[in-house]
């Protein structure tokens, strides 16, 4: 592999190299950019790591030397590195990048569950929670069907009708003899099941 341009796309640094005799474009992250530029010619014969994601659908060069030469790491090399991938890091309170850290994390998830933990009946993808049939991808391309509720259309009248009546004799509370509350309330039963007719 040999380098070819050093330069900038408006503000983001970029280097060309030509790989099997094509020039192809790749991003730079600012450290690797300064070195090329200050240190490589055209023509030179590097070594470079590529960091796993991608930017615009271009490659990320996280660093780049002459092929052959033994860099040591200067003093004031203080930048954080993700420990697999290299891609530098924000922050110093981090150790993996943020795509090495999600395929971690789900690697973990998928190792943490058992065996008889539920699972997608569409593609066995494992799920959070046993009340879920199918996970959300599958779900949304076909739903699963949800089961018809045995409704009972008599017992919710009957209901409908003892509550009006409950609340009736509450209304009618201390206005009616307590001998006449069974009359009451076979008369207040009968109007209100005949208006729920």
């Amino acid at each position: 592999m040999k380098l070819k341009t050093v330069g900038k796309n408006p503000n983001k640094p970029m280097i060309a190299l030509e790989e099997e005799g094509k020039k192809i474009w790749y991003f730079a992250e600012k450290q690797a950019y300064d070195n090329a530029k200050a240190n490589l010619k055209e023509g030179d014969e590097i070594e470079i790591k590529i960091a796993e994601q991608e930017k615009d659908g271009l490659k990320i060069i996280t660093f780049i030397k002459k092929a052959g030469v033994v860099v040591t790491p200067s003093a004031n090399d203080n930048s954080p590195k993700c420990t697999e991938c290299g891609y530098a890091l924000k922050d110093a309170n981090y150790t993996k990048c943020y795509i090495c850290n999600q395929k971690a994390k789900n690697d973990n998830t998928v190792k943490n569950f058992s065996s008889d933990s539920p699972k997608c009946i569409d593609c066995g993808k494992v799920l959070k929670d046993s009340k879920y049939k199918k996970c959300y991808t599958c779900n949304q391309k076909n739903p699963v069907k949800q089961e018809k509720s045995s409704f009972d259309g008599e017992l919710s009248k009957r209901q409908t009708i003892a509550h009006a009546v409950s609340r009736s004799l509450m209304t009618l509370q201390g206005r009616v003899d307590r001998n006449d509350i069974c009359e009451i309330i076979d008369m207040l039963w009968a109007k209100f099941s005949e208006k729920l007719k």
